[in-house]
């Protein structure tokens, strides 16, 4: 069995090798093939012009008002944004975690058994 493998193995380098070998010669039978000579290459911009389109301009009552709905827009904002912060809850404090309440109680169980 031990003999089988090995002889497989030096099979296989051997046809590896005949193949490389095959490659590199045949690689070296081509004639080196000169580069081809570059071609102008004609280029050319075509732009389309297209017509303009101007807006008719507004009637000042029109942009009035629209100024004046932005700006009661904006104070709606303010106002959400001022009632947001005022009903966000508060962080709890850093000296009134978990370890605190702890040593509280069980000083006061202490304390009581005495």
């Amino acid at each position: 069995m031990r003999g089988r493998t090995r002889r497989g193995r030096s099979l296989a380098r051997r046809a590896r090798r005949a193949g490389v070998a095959l490659a590199l010669l045949g690689a070296a039978a081509l004639p080196p093939t000169p580069a081809r000579a570059q071609e102008p290459v004609d280029l050319t911009i075509e732009a389309a012009w297209r017509r303009v389109v101007v807006q008719p301009r507004p009637a000042p009552a029109v942009v009035a008002e629209d100024a004046e709905r932005a700006a009661t827009a904006a104070a709606r904002e303010r106002a959400a944004a001022l009632a947001r912060e005022a009903a966000r809850p508060q962080p709890p404090r850093p000296d009134l975690r978990y370890d605190v309440y702890a040593t509280i109680q069980a000083r006061g169980v202490r304390g009581a058994l005495r």
